[in-house]
């Protein structure tokens, strides 16, 4: 039940609706996974990506470096990311 109004009533709708209820999307990693677990360095345009993942690239470089489901996959595996113009590479690394 709501009770508030105007701020109170967003932050809660935010919270249980959003993140709660429904959380938040993520993607597919199974193909690019896959490809980590060969070993071999890879890249992947951003076309690639989507029709691997069924999402686009996040916005943000940091972000898809560092904090990504993508990245923390490619850290899992030994990889580490970077951006050249919307193209992720995979190389091997600590």
């Amino acid at each position: 039940m709501i009770y508030t109004y105007g701020n109170k009533l967003v932050r809660l709708f935010i919270t249980e609706f959003i993140w709660g209820r429904y959380g938040m999307a993520s993607p597919d990693l199974k193909g690019i996974i896959r490809q980590m677990e060969s070993g071999e360095e890879f890249s992947m345009t951003e076309k690639q990506y989507i029709r691997s993942t069924g999402m686009g690239i996040p916005k943000s470089p940091w972000y898809l470096k560092n904090r990504s489901a993508v990245a923390k996959a490619a850290k899992k595996n030994g990889y580490k990311i970077t951006i050249q113009e919307r193209t992720i590479s995979f190389e091997k690394g600590p």
